[in-house]
C-alpha cells in the first residue's frame, strides 16, 4: 500500500504545512482589517508577496527546485507567493470597480464549489488517460484546454441550476399570510 502511494506519503507533511500556511494567512487577512482601506491592504500584501518570492528563491537554492511530488519548502513558498499575488490583484481590482456585478459562471462555481472541483478533477484524469500530455503540440493543447474549460463552466452552470430548481420557493412579500397588507 505504501509503495503504491509513495508520492502521497512523502508529500503529506509538506501539504499539511502548506495548509497551515494558508490557514494562517487567511486568519491574518480576516483578523486584521486595514484602517486605511484596500490600498493599504494591497501594499501589505505586496510586501508579503515579495518576501514569499524571495523565500521561495532562497529555499530553491538551498533545498532544490519546487516539487509538487515532494511538496517541499520551495514549492510551499512558491504556491503561497502566487496565491498572495492573485489575492492582491483581485483586491485591487474589486476596490477599483466596487459595484461590478459577479459573473454568472463565477457565481455558479461559488455555489457548487466541491462538485465543480470534482468534475474538473475527473476531467483532468480523463485528459491524462486519453492524451500523452507531455508531447501534445501547443495548438492541440490550447484546443483541449478550451474544451476542458468550457466543459467545467457548463457543468458549473448546470449544477447550479439543478440545485436552484430543487430548492423550495419562498413566498413573495404580498402573498396571503405574509403579514403585509
Amino acid at each position: 500500500l505504501l509503495s503504491s502511494n509513495k508520492e502521497g506519503v512523502c508529500s503529506l507533511p509538506g501539504y499539511v504545512g502548506l495548509w497551515l500556511l494558508g490557514d494562517g494567512l487567511g486568519a491574518f487577512l480576516h483578523a486584521s482589517p486595514s484602517r486605511h482601506g484596500a490600498a493599504s491592504s494591497c501594499v501589505r500584501l505586496a510586501v508579503l508577496d515579495v518576501a514569499l518570492w524571495l523565500g521561495a528563491r532562497a529555499a530553491a537554492q538551498l533545498s532544490g527546485p519546487p516539487s509538487r511530488q515532494l511538496c517541499n519548502l520551495s514549492y510551499a513558498l512558491w504556491t503561497s507567493a502566487q496565491v498572495v499575488l492573485l489575492y492582491c490583484v483581485l483586491l485591487g481590482s474589486s476596490s477599483a470597480f466596487p459595484n461590478r456585478p459577479v459573473s454568472p459562471v463565477l457565481a455558479a462555481v461559488n455555489r457548487r464549489l466541491l462538485e465543480v472541483f470534482l468534475v474538473a478533477n475527473v476531467l483532468t484524469g480523463a485528459a491524462n488517460m486519453l492524451f500523452r500530455t507531455a508531447s501534445v503540440e501547443p495548438a492541440s493543447a490550447c484546443l483541449a484546454l478550451a474544451a476542458y474549460m468550457c466543459t467545467v463552466c457548463i457543468s458549473a452552470s448546470w449544477l447550479s441550476q439543478a440545485t436552484a430548481s430543487h430548492r423550495p420557493r419562498s413566498k413573495p412579500d404580498n402573498a396571503v399570510g405574509s403579514g403585509h397588507s
